[in-house]
């Protein structure tokens, strides 16, 4: 009778679960995600690494070897992150060029391809600004500089530079102070009565930029990048820190003391614009008494390192400063 009892019991159990299973329904497969995203590449070129940014949506991004290279036949993935579940072109994959592109292909998790592409240039031997300027240059040391302040309103891929906060073509000061996007201005120019002289001090001394301009790592022409920190520490060590200041300063143009600019590296003293600090913010200063150069080098989440030139001092110190990424001033480049 027990054993009786315990098949009853059994088949109950059995039943009760079947019909428990059968009331949850079918077994949902989960969403497989069409993300394919591609991000941080780095590709080598003729032993050359090169950071790739695909800003946004964007699927193009454009490099230069420099003047007189030859385009390879291939580029080798260094690093890259892809989108979870995504899979394709991976770390280390030779990737060919075929008519100056090198394509790297991308699946999501659901089957969704989409393809990227490097543009693989040469530069051109003389540097050539996204406006089409032409500038000069100058070798110091074992460096090549140029010798004029960057004067584009154009990255160098022949994107506009944004300036989408200014009114009727320049920046009240209050605009500018308040700044987080890239943007450039002439010395001068913050209302329509002073165009006349933002065009004159765009002439002599170049435009200013604030720092998030050069953030974008196309600003400079191509084969060319904007000066980090470490080309300015190399600058100083050959121009000597002690009277460098003079001898990079032009020999008309400052007030009182003149330059001998000596290697004809072209100082003049554009001034700077100021950012949201103390004092007057966003407005223009020392004109004709300093000019200031940015470094491509961050320092922190909202400053950036960069060095200048001053009326009556003689030296060159390259540890000079870091102010706000929203500050306003010159930029030199340095061949690659």
């Amino acid at each position: 009778m027990k054993k009786t009892t315990h098949y009853v019991v059994m088949l109950l159990l059995s039943v009760v679960s079947i019909l428990a299973t059968s009331c949850k329904g079918p077994v949902e497969e989960p969403v497989k995600s069409s993300e394919t995203t591609m991000r941080n590449l780095i590709i080598s070129v003729s032993s050359k690494d090169y950071p790739i940014a695909f800003e946004g949506t964007a699927t193009k991004d454009t490099i230069y070897l420099p003047a007189g290279s030859t385009v390879p036949s291939s580029v080798i993935v260094k690093t890259l992150e892809l989108a979870y579940g995504a899979t394709g072109v991976k770390e280390n994959d030779i990737v060919p060029i075929t008519n100056g592109i090198a394509t790297f292909n991308v699946t999501a998790e659901d089957g969704t391809k989409k393809e990227y592409q490097v543009i693989v240039l040469i530069a051109p031997a003389i540097p050539i600004d996204g406006d089409g300027n032409v500038y000069t240059t100058v070798q110091i040391g074992d460096q090549v500089w140029l010798k004029e302040n960057l004067r584009t309103t154009k990255l160098n891929d022949g994107t506009p530079i944004p300036n989408s906060g200014a009114s009727q073509g320049f920046y009240t000061d209050a605009e500018w102070k308040s700044l987080t996007t890239a943007a450039y201005c002439a010395y001068g120019y913050n209302s329509a009565a002073t165009a006349e002289t933002g065009a004159a001090n765009k002439t002599k001394y170049g435009l200013i930029y604030n720092w998030y301009v050069v953030k974008t790592g196309k600003l400079a022409p191509a084969g060319w990048h904007v000066a980090t920190i470490e080309d300015w520490y190399k600058l100083e060590t050959f121009v000597g820190k002690k009277g460098g200041g003079i001898k990079l300063k032009t020999t008309t143009g400052w007030p009182t003391v003149q330059g001998s600019d000596t290697y004809g590296f072209n100082g003049l003293p554009g001034g700077v614009r100021w950012g949201n600090c103390t004092g007057n913010p966003g407005s223009f200063g020392f004109v004709g008494q300093a000019v200031v150069w940015w470094s491509s080098t961050e320092r922190g989440n909202d400053r950036a390192w960069d060095l200048c030139l001053w009326e009556g001092v003689d030296d060159f110190n390259a540890h000079d400063g870091n102010d706000l990424q929203e500050q306003g001033q010159y930029i030199r480049c340095v061949k690659d």
